[in-house]
């Protein structure tokens, strides 16, 4: 079992200078789903001060690769991936599961420009637990983490997982992909103050 957390978190510099801090519009957030190498690194612009995680929990060592970081085209980015080295075997048809696990996510929050220049606060959000319903007949994967901070809304054909998540509010995307004992998820989202990307295995009892 591999599961290394290979965050840097840096405090954020408040920016002093002559102007005040404002809330941004979104053109300061992004974030998106990119291809993982097999050493997990990311595509995507590269991260200055990046908070992330890379976690090889899977069967046969599939897992996912996640980033948050401030891009060289002066926005927030969140950045996640799934790590694909093993043999993925099909679901069956029938019948229904709930499975649990660990998600792991990382974030920027607080978000304000000066002068044209954002910052934020890095964060992460660490192997807090989580459980998902996963219906093989209907399609369907309805789970959430501790408190309700997560909440996943997928649907699944074959091993392929799609769907959304709120996190703390904030609407984002989901992506995966299932096998009959066990589910990776990434996911990731933003809005004009905030912007996260985190990842989820989880197995069948």
């Amino acid at each position: 079992m591999k599961y290394s957390n290979i965050a840097c978190i840096l405090p954020i510099i408040a920016i002093t200078a002559c102007g005040s801090s404002t809330p941004p519009t979104e053109s300061y957030t992004d974030s998106s789903f990119e291809k993982v190498s097999a050493t997990g690194t990311l595509a995507g612009l590269p991260l200055s001060s990046p908070v992330g995680a890379l976690n090889e929990t899977g069967i046969d060592g599939n897992g996912y690769s996640i980033a948050v970081g401030l891009g060289s085209d002066n926005k927030y980015h969140g950045y996640a991936g799934i790590i694909q080295t093993g043999v993925i075997a099909s679901p069956p048809t029938t019948g229904s599961v709930v499975m649990s696990g660990k998600y792991y996510a990382a974030l920027y929050t607080s978000i304000t420009e000066t002068n044209g220049v954002p910052s934020g606060s890095s964060a992460t959000d660490f192997n807090h637990d989580m459980t998902a319903t996963i219906d093989f007949a209907a399609g369907t994967m309805i789970g959430e983490g501790d408190g309700q901070d997560l909440t996943i809304n997928g649907t699944f054909s074959g091993t392929d997982i799609n769907g959304t998540v709120t996190y703390f509010g904030v609407t984002g995307a989901l992506d995966g992909i299932l096998v009959p004992t066990q589910a990776i998820g990434i996911f990731h989202g933003h809005d004009d103050t905030m912007v996260y990307a985190g990842g989820f295995v989880i197995d069948a009892p």
